[in-house]
């Protein structure tokens, strides 16, 4: 599963502040931080998967240094209560009552 990093970049004397997008391959883009945008992350995301032409659903979420952004899908999902028996997808307890025993 893709997953795309960003952080922002304060101005220099060469350019203004920016938002750089990238991947763990090394692919990435930076765009202009737009102080009008209510996301400019997403932006910046956006962008990367238009270079790459990547398309689905994206979820994100908060790092100390910036966001990050994964694609979604059901299949990758579990339950963040390791005691609960669905902890892990596909849930074992409703397999068990799908099964008829």
């Amino acid at each position: 599963m893709k997953a795309i990093t960003t952080r922002f970049l304060g101005p220099t004397d060469w350019h203004g502040s920016r938002i750089l997008a990238t991947d763990e391959d090394g692919n990435r883009v930076t765009v202009p931080y737009d102080y009008g945008s209510p996301a400019p992350h997403r932006v910046a995301a956006q962008a990367l998967c238009k270079k790459l032409g990547w398309t689905g659903l994206l979820v994100e979420g908060s790092l100390k240094r910036g966001q990050v952004f994964v694609f979604y899908s059901p299949d990758d999902t579990f339950v963040a209560i390791p005691s609960h028996p669905c902890a892990f997808n596909p849930c074992p307890a409703e397999q068990e009552d799908s099964s008829g025993t």
